[in-house]
């Protein structure tokens, strides 16, 4: 008698199993949005790099930890929403300035303006109709802040850190980022995506990859024409621990 029972709880929890993956696959497809990434070369990664330095033998391009933590954070998201099909890896390259040709189909944005050039030109290109955008270079304080425009068409300036009066670094305890998925503006079909993750500092970069898939189970990201939102980042010993959303809207 207990062979059927068993195989009847057997095959419930394989429709269940069956039915949550598939969940999880339609919903994270609502948050990514990204038309034909099929494959890896539909998707372009740009990440914030510094001037490479000088070595023995040629000259070595350094980025930031804040841009392989996003990388982490996003991979299995995307390889489990897309990338069954996968045999190849990411195709990751320097923001360094770049014409508009380069900046077709679906693109995910790391880092902020004063490192990742093609988060500043996105930004200058959009950023006023979106009502969001970073600076960076204040005289008092440093990191690539926010600027967020209210329903009053007032501008807020968030994040940044004092600068000490010695000229060292001062200790980064709360950093944010800038979180936002829109329709890519290089691109004619309107179903490519621009995916930007821009911390005011390292940190902040990594912890909004982290964030933003998360989200993949809340209506409030899906919407088809875009996201925008900063998120509050908790750094304790040079690591993101919690991360809770402070601005958010829906773009169009």
């Amino acid at each position: 008698m207990l062979g059927p029972v068993v195989e009847v709880v057997v095959a419930v929890d394989a429709v269940v199993a069956t039915v949550g993956l598939l969940s999880i696959l339609v919903l994270s497809r609502k948050l990514w949005r990204l038309r034909g990434a099929r494959h890896p070369s539909a998707l372009k990664i740009f990440v914030s790099h510094r001037e490479p330095e000088k070595t023995r033998a040629y000259p070595l391009p350094v980025t930031g930890v804040g841009q392989l933590l996003a990388v982490a954070a996003m991979t299995p998201s995307l390889v489990r929403t897309y990338g069954w099909r996968w045999k190849e890896p990411f195709t990751i390259r320097p923001g360094t300035a770049r014409p508009a040709s380069d900046l077709g189909g679906n693109l995910i944005l790391l880092g902020g303006v004063s490192r990742n050039k093609v988060t500043e030109k996105f930004l200058e290109r959009c950023g006023e109709e979106i009502g969001v955008g970073q600076r960076y270079g204040d005289p008092d304080l440093y990191g690539d802040r926010i600027l967020w425009r209210h329903d009053d068409d007032s501008w807020e300036c968030i994040g940044g850190t004092p600068r000490p009066a010695d000229g060292g670094h001062g200790e980064i305890r709360i950093d944010h980022a800038l979180v936002l998925r829109m329709p890519n503006p290089w691109d004619d079909d309107p179903r490519k995506q621009c995916v930007v993750f821009a911390g005011v500092h390292t940190y902040g970069t990594g912890a909004a990859a982290a964030y933003f898939v998360r989200q993949w189970w809340k209506p409030l990201w899906w919407h088809r024409q875009g996201v925008a939102a900063v998120i509050e980042v908790e750094v304790v010993d040079g690591h993101a621990l919690r991360s809770k959303r402070i601005r958010f809207r829906r773009l169009g």
